[in-house]
């Protein structure tokens, strides 16, 4: 078999979201990103104009089931908003939740097989509105059963934004004023686990050095957790 025969097929991905901070992040590596053909963004004000980028500007809950744009190997859902920017709870529901599930139904049923949803540090069903509400979304998403899903738990996101958002300015004036003591922390428990493992017997060592890698792997930049179903997206 030679290579090009085994090399995986250049995949397709919808990208809901794409307007927001974490979306347009998104946007710029699965553009860069070799493996993937073509990138849909489903949007509902036009982007720039961009190579392997196809920009279809809707309504989300108005396309048909059929819609071309359902029809792709991979999902990328980064909806979200505010309860100032919703003006209610239901409104909030609607685009932190319903339409996260609506689109995970649309592209699983198109034949999707990953789906990988941004959503919130401490989402719980038994937490708050906020909490409760994108909990509810990642278990709505989870029971489609997707082969792969990836669910991304980040906390403050530090990005400038259009919008200002109090509390989470407040949030980031203290995480940036302790971010030199988490270095120093991370810097202390790597260092601590590098020492253990050279005394521990190499059996032991392996196994402990694999857990601390799957930790750190588990803990993302902006201090939230990825939390993943049977293989990431």
């Amino acid at each position: 078999m030679n290579a090009s025969s085994s090399a995986p097929a250049p995949l397709r991905l919808l990208l809901v979201g794409a307007t927001g901070a974490v979306g347009q992040a998104a946007l710029s590596l699965a553009l860069a990103e070799p493996r993937i053909a073509e990138v849909v963004a489903l949007t509902r004000r036009p982007l720039a104009p961009q190579a392997k980028l196809r920009n279809v500007v809707a309504d989300f809950a108005g396309l048909p089931e059929d819609a071309d744009c359902w029809k792709v190997d991979a999902v990328i859902c980064a909806l979200g908003t505010t309860m100032k920017a919703a003006g209610s709870e239901a409104r909030f529901a609607a685009v932190d939740r319903d339409l996260p599930v609506l689109v995970a139904q649309r592209t699983r049923a198109a034949g999707a097989t990953r789906f990988a949803l941004n959503s919130s540090l401490g989402a719980n069903p038994s937490g708050n509105f906020y909490l409760r509400t994108k909990a509810e979304a990642e278990e709505g998403i989870r029971k489609l059963g997707f082969p792969a899903y990836t669910i991304v738990r980040p906390s403050l996101i530090d990005v400038e934004r259009r919008e200002v958002r109090p509390g989470e300015r407040i949030g980031l004036l203290f995480a940036r004023a302790f971010a030199p003591l988490e270095k120093l922390l991370s810097l202390s428990a790597r260092f601590s686990t590098r020492q253990t493992c050279w005394l521990l017997p190499k059996g032991r060592s392996a196994r402990k050095g694999a857990r601390a890698r799957r930790r750190q792997a588990g803990t993302t930049s902006a201090g939230g957790r990825a939390a993943q179903g049977p293989a990431g997206a």
